[in-house]
């Protein structure tokens, strides 16, 4: 739990002062933000979201949060993974994620049509990993 509160907090006082920034932005009639939140949420409404459940980050959440910048090349903002193969894609059956392949978070999603075998195989393969049975 400290550990989920310490993040919370790093996100919280990022959220204010990026609140208090737009409010002087808009008061000076700019319609749309200069620099986006620096701690935007991901497809999934979360910061660091890792829709493998196999591949998630191993530091602190804390450090996660710390290290989270919008991502705007081809490097992992979190662990900075680049080249050729830094990315994999993954499909979960309604989105095709491009994921880190160092430490799993979503780098870019688009949604997809999913297909009904695909769905079989994901809803499966999530009920292998919950029993702990892979």
């Amino acid at each position: 739990m400290d550990e989920l509160h310490e993040a919370q907090q790093l996100w919280l006082a990022e959220a204010v002062a990026f609140s208090v920034r737009r409010r002087v932005e808009k008061a000076a009639g700019v319609r749309a933000p200069d620099e986006p939140a620096r701690l935007a949420r991901g497809p999934e409404g979360s910061l660091a979201y890792c829709p493998d459940p196999e591949a998630h980050p191993t530091a602190r959440l804390a450090e996660v949060v710390r290290a989270l910048r919008p991502a705007a090349g081809p490097a992992c903002p979190l662990c900075g993974g680049t080249g050729p193969d830094a990315a994999v894609s993954w499909g979960s059956g309604h989105r095709q994620h491009l994921l880190c392949a160092r430490c799993g978070i979503s780098l870019r999603a688009a949604v997809t049509a999913p297909g009904p075998a695909l769905v079989r195989v994901r809803a499966e393969r999530r009920r292998q990993v919950w029993r702990r049975t892979v």
